[in-house]
């Protein structure tokens, strides 16, 4: 049908602002390490293919201290590792920006990256309203 929307977010009334791309993308990478956490969870023995990717960035690229980092984070055990990659921290937001644990799930599968992206974003867009109607109400 002509002129219709097909997603509730893209009928939303504007609250004077939208999420930022790069806040969406911190919040898709958020999501993406809490499903690896589960995945982790279900089996531990993924961490080696972790380690093996960190491996294989060590050889391939020039060194980087987040290479130091996530050595030390995939020595963890893996209940503590869990918690450290889902954690909504300054140090984890940059972390998870060279993660190698792409490794566990497919992070290049385009139906995956396009649903959570979605979910970030109307999530996003959700807190938005909120704040703007507690805006709203004070004045």
């Amino acid at each position: 049908m002509a002129g219709t929307k097909d997603n509730a977010s893209d009928c939303a009334p504007d609250f004077g602002s939208r999420p930022n791309a790069e806040v969406v993308n911190d919040r898709v990478k958020l999501l993406f390490h809490r499903l690896v956490a589960r995945r982790l969870g279900q089996d531990p023995s993924l961490i080696i293919l972790c380690r093996e990717e960190l491996a294989r960035v060590r050889r391939e690229r020039e060194w980087r201290t987040y290479m130091d980092e996530w050595e030390d984070l995939l020595q963890l055990d893996v209940t503590t590792l869990r918690r450290v990659i889902t954690r909504r921290d300054q140090d984890m937001t940059r972390l998870r920006a060279s993660s190698p644990m792409g490794v566990i799930i497919n992070v290049r599968d385009p139906d995956l990256r396009r649903r959570l992206w979605r979910s970030s974003r109307d999530t996003l867009m959700r807190q938005l309203a909120r704040q703007y109607l507690a805006r709203q109400s004070r004045a």
